[in-house]
């Protein structure tokens, strides 16, 4: 069988996770399996033991199975037809009429977006997303959307909804991460939804079933104390999320300065984009043993191991709270949409979502000192819920089609 994962990449540790998790789980059910994605996603650093094949899609050949106008793009279009005669050319994987037979070879749509779609985002940028979807699927002969966030969807202009409409409709399965997520998709008339998320209930993955010379690839942090905090900050928490830096900065030191003495603290980045933020921390402990940094950003895979090894963790990325949570490891959450929520509240931990700022901060503080002294009670507490979710799975949907 034939697989087109679209929305995944391998820069961002969460999307890492979920694609390495949809190519496990398509491997462990079809031995014979060729997977693609669109040129133009990063390869990933280390090598898989089923290679990914990269479909070229130019914006002519886009926008002709979008039945859009091609103005100004037919000459490219001939020309890219033209290379066909250069001997040698036509095999070649930037050949169009090669990738437009691997798009026409798709058994299956598998999209990992994680959080495309809502009227957060620009018209421009929903249109983009649903146009690639629509590319996505044309062919394809089962099409799933896999756990991601949707909304809000107070779109000002109706064209968007009707799209939606017409290409979530083409869809066999739709899982959303959250209840507001399933509630937005209802009310465009969308039900065929279920409720999950790939890298939470996916308990059974193993990288190195998917990765070539695994153990090359291996790193296994030393933590020398046997109390540790780990802070995973979020940039996005300061364009997207309303706080300020020096805020969060403030928070982040005073944590430190009332902990440190019983933990030593981990500063580490779930997405390259946040080791500035972990950087200023720790020259504000530049000479101080019991603040280390991880200057670089972990796999995905050995960020789960890490983070197994703390007591609990500040944290303010969705995915670096998911793989705590596999780990039974309690989060203080920072988070300013219904995905945390959704997700503390599947684990029981909705007492753990703070926001420093606003003037909050002692009451942050205190949430802090509270998980200090309970986080073995939270430990069990995420473990029981956790483990409930994990008897189902997201990719079930493949049993017996491959």
């Amino acid at each position: 069988m034939n697989y087109l994962i679209t929305g995944g990449e391998f820069n961002n540790k969460g999307a890492e996770a979920m694609t390495l998790i949809a190519i496990y789980n398509i491997c462990a059910r079809d031995d014979n399996a060729k997977i693609y994605m669109f040129k133009g996603v990063t390869p990933p650093k280390f090598e898989l033991k089923t290679p990914i094949r990269y479909i070229h899609c130019p914006e002519w050949m886009f926008k002709k199975l979008l039945g859009r106008d091609m103005k100004g793009l037919r000459w490219v279009a001939f020309k890219d037809r033209l290379k066909n005669v250069i001997p040698g050319y036509s095999n070649r994987p930037d050949n169009v009429a090669v990738s437009l037979k691997m798009l026409k070879s798709i058994d299956f749509l598998i999209d990992i977006s994680g959080y495309g779609f809502g009227s957060k985002w620009s018209d421009e940028h929903n249109r983009n997303w649903l146009d690639w979807l629509a590319v996505a699927g044309r062919y394809a002969k089962k099409k799933y959307l896999m756990p991601q966030s949707f909304g809000p969807l107070d779109f000002q202009n109706d064209d968007i909804s009707e799209y939606a409409k017409k290409v979530f409709g083409g869809f066999d399965l739709i899982y959303a991460r959250e209840d507001s997520s399933a509630s937005y998709l209802s009310k465009l008339g969308i039900n065929s939804v279920r409720m999950a998320d790939s890298v939470l209930i996916e308990h059974d993955y193993d990288p190195s079933a998917v990765i070539k010379d695994f153990e090359k690839y291996k790193e296994d942090t030393e933590v020398k104390n046997r109390h540790n905090i780990a802070i995973i900050p979020n940039m996005r928490l300061i364009d997207t999320g309303g706080q300020s830096q020096s805020d969060l900065l403030e928070f982040y030191y005073a944590v430190i300065d009332r902990h440190m003495d019983k933990h030593d603290i981990y500063l580490t980045a779930h997405s390259g984009e946040d080791l500035e933020l972990c950087r200023k921390i720790k020259e504000h402990y530049e000479e101080d043993e019991r603040v280390i940094i991880i200057d670089h950003v972990l796999y995905s895979f050995n960020y789960e191991s890490f983070v197994s090894k703390m007591d609990f963790i500040i944290a303010s990325r969705y995915h670096s709270i998911i793989h705590a949570y596999k780990e039974s490891v309690p989060a203080i959450i920072l988070g300013w949409s219904d995905k945390y929520r959704s997700l503390a509240e599947a684990a029981k931990q909705t007492q753990y979502i703070i926001d420093p700022g606003n003037g909050n901060i002692e009451n942050a503080l205190l949430a802090v000192s509270g998980m200090s002294e309970k986080y073995p009670e939270e430990r069990n507490t995420i473990r029981k819920n956790v483990s409930e979710l994990q008897k189902q799975s997201c990719y079930a949907f493949l049993e017996g089609d491959s």
